[in-house]
């Protein structure tokens, strides 16, 4: 069965996702090759909501949020 996807520029009201998301993210990738408190303390310092807010106000950044369009919420719920 194909997905069917809408895809759409992130605003800064799409903050707290975009932020988890990153978070979950480089965690994924990055843990198994480093140390716990290290991993933690970058995550703390480098993916705060301030800073992906500023990045996401930021006119040179490109955020583009893909939704599954059989979910729930196609605003926040399908966020792949």
């Amino acid at each position: 069965m194909q997905r069917q996807l809408s895809v759409r520029h992130a605003t800064p009201s799409d903050r707290d996702d975009l932020l988890q998301l990153s978070i979950n993210s480089f965690r994924d990738t990055f843990a198994d090759e480093n140390n716990t408190n290290d991993i933690n303390q970058y995550l703390k310092e480098t993916f705060s909501p301030s800073q992906m807010e500023t990045e996401l106000k930021d006119s040179r950044n490109t955020f583009l949020l893909a939704f599954s369009k059989d979910s729930a919420r196609t605003e926040n719920a399908g966020l792949l």
